[in-house]
């Protein structure tokens, strides 16, 4: 009777552990702009990356070149992700939760909300 009881118990633990981490525009900018270990990775398509991007952000829009960076980051580190809407961020998310990563946010609304709320975009050429 103990073990079911520890058992559930630690059940819901796990699920929220597993939660989704939205972030607000705001909360999102004041994070990457005060704290320099997050990993910020942008998963829009090439194009649209090369066009403007959040500043320092990595490209990691396919699969394999988000693998290859994945050796750089700390598992423990804060990542955070953005896309053009909020869709693709949510399905890397979990991925990246499944293979380890603990400190995984979203831009809530996506690339799309960050520029709607004027935020400094990086619109630099890339080589």
């Amino acid at each position: 009777m103990r073990w079911i009881v520890l058992v559930l118990l630690l059940v819901p633990v796990h699920c929220f552990s597993q939660k989704e981490k939205l972030i607000e525009c705001d909360d999102f900018y004041n994070r990457i702009t005060s704290d320099g270990s997050i990993y910020i990775v942008d998963i829009r398509l090439h194009d649209e990356y090369q066009e403007n991007r959040i500043t320092d952000a990595h490209w990691g829009g396919n699969k394999e070149t988000f693998k290859k960076m994945l050796i750089d980051i700390n598992k423990k580190s804060p990542v955070f992700l953005y896309c053009e809407k909020g869709k693709r961020t949510k399905e890397c998310a979990v991925w990246l939760r499944s293979l380890g990563y603990k400190n995984v946010y979203q831009l809530k609304g996506g690339f799309r909300e960050w520029i709607q709320n004027g935020y400094p975009v990086d619109t630099s050429s890339i080589k």
